[in-house]
């Protein structure tokens, strides 16, 4: 649908060591997948997401990119969404292939393009049937994406990775 001009969206000021509720469930249509964008022009800001009655458990903050790559779909998933938006003022076509161990594939998901500042949710539960997977979006312009996966009643958030051989990762002492 585009981006929202509603009264309470722009020019949020945010006072010194605070912080602002925005309740987006006002601006947005319920069931809608909804994306944020901000900026900042003095200071630094944290953007947070917040669950309520049913909502996303969290929201992963990104830069925008033409290339995606998410590591990892559970198998285990009873429903997979890829969440697309383009934060630019052009439309953009797009490609998303599955990447497993019987080689790279294309799921019909019956969309290529993305309008301006619209944010899609393409259903790739019947497609991927299950399968281990990673995804790979490529976009003709930047694009910001993130993968919905539920099971067992439990939601996980996939955000897009580097393409990287080797992987470095922080523990606590002790583990």
């Amino acid at each position: 649908q585009g981006q929202r001009s509603s009264p309470g969206l722009f020019g949020i000021v945010v006072p010194k060591q605070s912080s602002v509720r925005v309740p987006l469930s006002v601006h947005a249509p319920a069931g809608s997948p909804v994306s944020v964008s901000y900026q900042a022009t003095t200071g630094r800001v944290q953007l947070q997401a917040r669950a309520v009655a049913g909502g996303a458990e969290q929201l992963l903050a990104m830069a925008p990119q033409r290339t995606m790559v998410f590591p990892a779909v559970p198998t285990a998933a009873e429903d997979v969404r890829l969440l697309l938006h383009n934060p630019t003022e052009h439309r953009v076509d797009f490609t998303v292939e599955a990447l497993g161990a019987r080689g790279r594939f294309t799921p019909s998901t019956g969309a290529t393009s993305i309008e301006p500042g619209t944010t899609l949710a393409l259903d790739l539960t019947q497609p991927l049937r299950g399968q281990a997977v990673a995804l790979l979006v490529t976009g003709s312009a930047e694009l910001l994406g993130t993968v919905a996966a539920r099971a067992d009643g439990d939601q996980a958030w996939i955000g897009p990775q580097a393409s990287v051989t080797e992987y470095d990762d922080l523990a606590p002492a002790g583990t």
